[in-house]
């Protein structure tokens, strides 16, 4: 099978858990070009890393009972709360990877009212990465006051219409790289985006002090007295 069959073909792996999701975690993928005109392989290079080409992969965590953080005529907004975000120069002699983390940056989950469409927008002063879900399938609407608990919600819907796509671009590059896929267009040259969500756990997150001790991180509750006990009763407080 050629390169461009093997990246010309769209991920989704949905995974269905038995019952509802209080926590999801969405993955994503993007290959694609920071430029009008893409670049040949040269001679001796892997083809999956031609043209300059960036390298994106996105691991966010997002609690599905949370309510939203903003809500507007145009959004309804929802917090992400883990993610590492991981950008990779595929040309052998490019940059060190750059990996965005909430230590370093903001990211957020917008529902567009007007399009129909889920955005994961991750953001810093010099980085900007975003993946789109157009039409998902589960009940996204501008009354929503909490995400679709199972990971099937958020299937891409394949209407000829609709698209999966994302995006990144840095203070350095004068284009930024895009890459989509419908069922109308497909893929151009050997670009790859993909995407898949799963039921998960809730993340540690940041202790405040040594007293906590259990989720949720950041803040002194029962369920720390609860841990502290916990160990104390088996010996190792």
């Amino acid at each position: 099978m050629s390169m461009h069959a093997r990246l010309g073909a769209l991920t989704i792996a949905l995974a269905s858990p038995l019952a509802s999701a209080q926590w999801l975690e969405l993955s994503t993928s993007m290959i694609a070009n920071p430029f009008e005109v893409f670049s040949q392989p040269e001679p001796g290079e892997f083809g999956g890393s031609s043209g300059d080409r960036v390298g994106v992969t996105g691991l966010f965590t997002f609690s599905t009972s949370a309510p939203p953080t903003t809500v507007t005529t145009l959004f309804v907004i929802f917090d992400i709360a883990d993610f590492s975000v991981t950008i990779v120069d595929l040309h052998p002699s490019g940059d060190a990877p750059v990996t965005l983390t909430p230590l370093t940056s903001t990211a957020g989950l917008f529902y567009s009212i007007e399009s129909d469409s889920l955005t994961v927008l991750v953001m810093d002063s010099d980085h900007t990465y975003t993946f789109v879900i157009d039409s998902p399938a589960g009940s996204f609407s501008p009354g929503m006051r909490s995400l679709p608990d199972l990971p099937a919600d958020y299937a891409f819907d394949g209407a000829t219409t609709d698209q999966v796509s994302a995006s990144y671009q840095d203070a350095a590059m004068a284009f930024p790289a895009d890459t989509d896929w419908s069922p109308a267009s497909g893929y151009e040259n050997n670009e790859l985006v993909s995407y898949m969500l799963r039921a998960a756990s809730e993340p540690a997150g940041p202790a405040c002090s040594q007293a906590d001790l259990a989720p949720p991180f950041g803040v002194h509750d029962f369920s720390d007295v609860l841990a502290f006990l916990t160990a104390f009763g088996a010996g190792c407080p």
